[in-house]
C-alpha cells in the first residue's frame, strides 16, 4: 500500500483494537472490517484511475517553465521597434518540484505571429533563433543576452524553450491547441520520444515584438484620405474583362454603409456588386471563378478601440451573397447571404488565451498611414472559414451557444494560410491609356498619384491587384490579374480593368426634372399615366455638380394643391408630422438619371421633395451584425413636381 492508503487504514485499526476486547464482536468486526477494506480498495482504485486520467491530460515530466513575467526587455520596452533594432533580455526561468530534474538551460526562438507556429522548429520559414546571443546562469535560472530584431516590419512572437536535466524540456510555444497549451507544451529533446509531442502543457511563457519603419512617422502616405471612405459614398467603374476570347464589359459599383456591429467590432461594411458575371468583386474566369458572388467586406478603418493600431486599415470578414442572376438590374441589388460560400472568410482570431496576432496591424491589412514610396509590407494572412461550414461540429462541441455565437466564437487555429506583399509606388495616368483597343481612364481622372501593388498567394494560386488612387477621391482604377508577378511595374496582359465613371463623395445633390428625351419638363407638371425623367448630379472635389450620380435616394416630401402653396414646416425631429413622409425612392438611379412612370389613379398636387443619397445598412442574416449608425447627408435643392 502506499503512504496514503495507510493513513486512511489507522483510524480503522484503533478502533478495532477497542472494540476486540469483548470476544462477542469479533465476528461482526471481521465482517465489517472485510467490508471496510473492499471499500477502501475500490476509494483507492478510484483515487489511482483519477491519478492516472490527470496524468494523461497535463503530463507530469516537465517541472521547469517560466516565472511569472518571466520575460523582461531591460533596455527599455516599447509598443513598437525599428527594424534591426539591438534590445536587451532577460528571461527568467523556475523549477516548480524541487526534487525533479533541474532547469538546465534556456534556449531562445522567435516566430512570425501570424506564421505557421505548429511547424518544427528548425523550419527556415518560421521558429529561428538567428541574432540572438546571451547565456544561462545557473544559479540565478536565467539567460540574459541581446535579440537584434528583423529588418522586416512585421509582429514576432519570442518563445523561449526551458530544458531540463533529463533532456525534456518546455516550448513556450503557444500555437498548439491540447488542453492549457497556450502557456507551453512539453516534449522529449531526446531521439527515444518518450512523450507524444503537442499533449501535455507546461507553464512557458511568450511576448510579441512589433516591428514597424512607419509606426511613428508623421509623414507619407495618409492612406485614410486615399481610401475615402464614408457612409454614404461610392463609387462606379466601367471595366473590360479580358479572361475570354472577345473582351466582356461591365459595370461594379462600390458602395459604403452605415457602421455596424458584429461580434463586438464595430466595422465599416463595404459593398460590391456588378452588372453581370464578369464584374468585379469574384468576376468570372479571374483565377478560374465563376463569377457568381457579390461581396460586403467589413472593414476596421483606421478606428480606436481595437488591440491593432488606428493608423491601419483591415478586413476582419468577408460576407457572400449570391449574385442576382435573375434580376432586370443586377447591379443595384446585393443578393441572398451564402454563409457556406468558401470566400465567406474571417481573418483573425479572438482566442483570448492566444492573443499573440494583431497587436499593431490589423488582420488582413489594406493600408498603413506613414508609408512612403518604394515601401513594401509583407505578412501572413490566416483565413478562416466562416463557422456556420462546420455548425454541426461547433453546436456539439458548444451545446449552449446559439448560432451566433457560435459564429463569433473565433477561436485560434492555423488554416487557411496565405501571404501577401504590399507595394506603395507613385504612377501617372492618361488617358491614353489602352488595353486590348480598350482605352481606360475615361477623362475622369489623369495626373500624378499612388498606386497600391497587392500580392496574394495561397495553396490554390496567386493574384495581383493594383489599386490607382487618388486622395480625398478614392480608387479610381483598378488592374487585376492571377497568377501575376510581384515585381513593381505595372500589370502586363490584366485579367481584367475598370475606371472611375462616377462617384459620390458627400454634399449634397442637385435635382431637376426633364421629359424622356432630356428636354426640360415645362413647368415640371406630369400628367397622371405620364412619364418623366429625374436627373441627378454631385458635387466634384472642387465642389461642382458635374459628376453624374448613381445610387438609391432617399426623399422627403409633401403635397399641396399648387407650387405656390408652401408645406408646414418640416420638423427633423419627427420626419412625418405636418404633413410629410420619408421613404425610400423606389427607382434606382444609373449614371446620373432614373425614369419614372406614374400610376393612373396616383392623387393630384404638387409635390415639394428634397433628395440625398440614401445609405445601405446591413441586411439581417444569422450572425448578429447590425448597423449602429444613422449618418445625416445633406438635403438637395428643393424641387416642385406637379401631377394633374
Amino acid at each position: 500500500m502506499t503512504p496514503l492508503d495507510t493513513k486512511l487504514l489507522r483510524p480503522t485499526i484503533s478502533i478495532v483494537r477497542e472494540l476486540v476486547k469483548d470476544k462477542k464482536t469479533v465476528l461482526k468486526i471481521a465482517t465489517s472490517l472485510f467490508l471496510f477494506v473492499g471499500l477502501l480498495t475500490s476509494v483507492v482504485l478510484v483515487q489511482q484511475n483519477q491519478d492516472i486520467r490527470e496524468h494523461a491530460q497535463t503530463g507530469s515530466v516537465v517541472t521547469v517553465g517560466c516565472q511569472d513575467n518571466g520575460i523582461t526587455i531591460t533596455s527599455g520596452e516599447k509598443k513598437f521597434y525599428s527594424p534591426g533594432e539591438r534590445i536587451n533580455l532577460t528571461i527568467r526561468g523556475k523549477e516548480f518540484n524541487s526534487s525533479a530534474p533541474k532547469l538546465t538551460n534556456i534556449v531562445l526562438w522567435y516566430a512570425p505571429a501570424n506564421g505557421n507556429l505548429r511547424t518544427t522548429a528548425t523550419s527556415a520559414e518560421n521558429w529561428k533563433n538567428t541574432n540572438i546571443t546571451g547565456s544561462y546562469n545557473a544559479s540565478t535560472k536565467s539567460w540574459t543576452g541581446t535579440w537584434v530584431l528583423p529588418t522586416e516590419d512585421g509582429e514576432y512572437i519570442l518563445a523561449p524553450n526551458f530544458i531540463q536535466s533529463d533532456n525534456y524540456a518546455c516550448s513556450s510555444n503557444p500555437g498548439y491547441l491540447c488542453p492549457d497549451c497556450h502557456t507551453g507544451y512539453q516534449f522529449d529533446r531526446s531521439s527515444a520520444q518518450r512523450i507524444p509531442r503537442e499533449t501535455y502543457s507546461c507553464k512557458g511563457c511568450h511576448k510579441t515584438f512589433v516591428v514597424s519603419r512607419t509606426a511613428s512617422n508623421p509623414g507619407g502616405y495618409d492612406m485614410k484620405s486615399y481610401y475615402n471612405f464614408s457612409p454614404g459614398y461610392n463609387w462606379v467603374y466601367k471595366g473590360y474583362n479580358f479572361t475570354e476570347s472577345t473582351p466582356q464589359e461591365f459595370y461594379s459599383y462600390f458602395s459604403i454603409e452605415e457602421k455596424s456591429s458584429i461580434c463586438g467590432h464595430t466595422v465599416l461594411p463595404l459593398r460590391f456588386t456588378k452588372s453581370n458575371l464578369y464584374g468585379h468583386w469574384g468576376p468570372k474566369g479571374h483565377n478560374r471563378l465563376a463569377g457568381v458572388y457579390n461581396q460586403r467586406h467589413l472593414l476596421t478603418y483606421f478606428q480606436s478601440g481595437e488591440r491593432w493600431s488606428d493608423r491601419t486599415l483591415g478586413l476582419l470578414f468577408h460576407k457572400s451573397y449570391n449574385f442576382p442572376s435573375t434580376s432586370t438590374n443586377p447591379i443595384s441589388e446585393l443578393g441572398v447571404y451564402n454563409p457556406i460560400d468558401g470566400l465567406s472568410l474571417r481573418h483573425f482570431s479572438e482566442d483570448t488565451n492566444r492573443n499573440f496576432q494583431n497587436n499593431y496591424f490589423s488582420p488582413y491589412l489594406w493600408g498603413e498611414n506613414g508609408a512612403t514610396e518604394g515601401y513594401e509590407y509583407s505578412q501572413t494572412n490566416i483565413a478562416y472559414v466562416n463557422s456556420l461550414t462546420k455548425l454541426a461540429t461547433l453546436r456539439e462541441k458548444y451545446p449552449k451557444l446559439t448560432d451566433q455565437q457560435l459564429f463569433c466564437k473565433l477561436d485560434y487555429e492555423m488554416s487557411g494560410n496565405g501571404a501577401w506583399r504590399m507595394a506603395y509606388l507613385s504612377d501617372n495616368l492618361s488617358n491614353t491609356d489602352n488595353y486590348g483597343g480598350k482605352v481606360f481612364n475615361y477623362g475622369l481622372y489623369t495626373g500624378s498619384l499612388m498606386r497600391l501593388r497587392v500580392y496574394e498567394s495561397w495553396g490554390g494560386g496567386s493574384t495581383r491587384e493594383d489599386l490607382f488612387m487618388v486622395p480625398n477621391l478614392g480608387i479610381v482604377r483598378m488592374d487585376k490579374k492571377g497568377g501575376a508577378s510581384q515585381d513593381t511595374g505595372r500589370i502586363t496582359n490584366p485579367d481584367y480593368i475598370m475606371s472611375l465613371v462616377s462617384y459620390y463623395i458627400g454634399g449634397d445633390l442637385k435635382i431637376n426634372f426633364t421629359d424622356l428625351n432630356s428636354n426640360p419638363l415645362p413647368s415640371n407638371r406630369v400628367a397622371r399615366g405620364g412619364s418623366y425623367k429625374i436627373k441627378v448630379k454631385s458635387k466634384d472635389r472642387q465642389g461642382n455638380f458635374t459628376v453624374p450620380y448613381s445610387g438609391w435616394l432617399e426623399v422627403r416630401r409633401c403635397i399641396t394643391s399648387s407650387p405656390s402653396i408652401e408645406c408646414a414646416p418640416y420638423d427633423p425631429a419627427n420626419p412625418t408630422a405636418n404633413g410629410w413622409a420619408a421613404f425610400k425612392w423606389g427607382r434606382w438611379v444609373w449614371l446620373g438619371e432614373a425614369t419614372e412612370t406614374l400610376s393612373s389613379s396616383i392623387a393630384v398636387g404638387t409635390r415639394h421633395a428634397y433628395y440625398r443619397p440614401f445609405i445601405n445598412t446591413a441586411p439581417g442574416d444569422y450572425t448578429g451584425e447590425v448597423s449602429i449608425s444613422k449618418t445625416e447627408l445633406p438635403w438637395g435643392n428643393e424641387t416642385h413636381l406637379t401631377i394633374y
